[in-house]
């Protein structure tokens, strides 16, 4: 799983230089269909949360905060010069009207996650079900149909909730789901994957490509949603420890937030992109691309460790307000 949430978060790293080149630098259909194989990592992260389940205290939420707060410093810092170093309300709801949707997203199914998991380890077997359809409904039809604009994109609570289910029911039904073969899952992945690309970048601007992109891009994408368990499960077929893995994995969250900053983004990250592109030559472009991912993720786990004293000052201050704010769930 350690592994999974590495490859989730190099996948997301991918996928956000694929949108820099397609909206700035190329037009060329082959990397925006790029985009529906990569954008699992988010579901991934979301279902990996399920599996194992969100386990609500404190502390675990100020882990998240402080973090998020320190890594968002210089946007804020950059929003307080251009304002004349004047003070905004906006800037000290860095939450709420945070830059990283996904991390406000989170926090609210972090919150919510007690009464979820309440729910889900006492009701039956047909309440369970009844549950996903529920919520596939409103998440998945709902969204992509625009019967509801704040559903559309899947970037919302209930669409979070949904992946989240998911996830607490592979676990639950993990043993018969692993007696499928990968001889199965695997070329079912690749097939379904190298169809849609292709048959995107063939069908470029035409109303199939429309079609396709629909189904297989937004996050609450049925195509997607099943992408995203053929990847899940193939990743619990392998079984193996790395401490390299452990630690790397460590620093996934800080990835997430230091390469999605605004500021870090257009200062450095895609300026290197705008060096490195060759007009014309896809495939380079693309391999250049992926070794930046990697050396993005580097340069993160680097920075991220540099701040273990202040992570560690953290945790022991998390600690002693965790103690004297306990909250049950029972």
């Amino acid at each position: 799983m350690e592994l999974l949430r590495i490859v989730s978060i190099l996948a997301i790293i991918l996928y956000h230089l694929l949108v820099f080149i397609h909206n700035e630098l190329s037009d060329s259909p082959i990397y925006q269909a790029m985009y529906l194989p990569l954008h699992v990592g988010v579901l991934l992260f979301v279902m990996i949360s399920g599996y194992f389940h969100i386990h609500f205290s404190i502390k675990k939420l100020i882990m998240i905060i402080v973090p998020m707060f320190i890594y968002s410093l210089p946007t804020i810092v950059y929003s307080l010069s251009d304002n004349g170093y004047r003070l905004h309300i906006k800037e000290l709801l860095f939450i709420s009207h945070s830059q990283y949707w996904y991390m406000r997203t989170y926090i609210g199914l972090f919150l919510l996650s007690p009464l979820i998991n309440k729910y889900l380890d006492t009701c039956s077997k047909r309440s369970r079900f009844a549950l996903i359809v529920s919520l596939l409904f409103i998440a998945t039809w709902c969204g992509i149909t625009y019967g509801d604009p704040s559903l559309y994109a899947g970037k919302n609570i209930i669409n979070f909730i949904l992946i989240y289910v998911i996830g607490d029911t592979y676990r639950l039904y993990n043993y018969q789901i692993r007696q499928i073969s990968i001889r199965i899952i695997l070329p079912a992945y690749l097939f379904l994957n190298i169809l849609l690309v292709g048959t995107f970048a063939i069908s470029s601007n035409s109303s199939l490509s429309q079609t396709i992109y629909h189904i297989s891009y937004q996050y609450c994408s049925p195509i997607l949603l099943i992408n995203s368990i053929l990847v899940f499960f193939i990743f619990t077929k392998i079984s193996f420890t790395s401490s390299v893995i452990n630690y790397a994995a460590k620093s996934v969250l800080a990835t997430y937030l230091i390469h999605c900053n605004n500021v870090v983004f257009s200062t450095v990250i895609a300026p290197t992109v705008v060096i490195l592109f060759n007009e014309g030559n896809t495939f380079l472009n693309l391999l250049e691309l992926l070794m930046l991912t990697i050396t993005i993720f580097i340069a993160c786990i680097i920075v991220d460790k540099l701040f273990t004293p202040v992570w560690i000052l953290t945790e022991k201050t998390a600690t002693i307000i965790d103690k004297k704010m306990k909250i049950e769930y029972r």
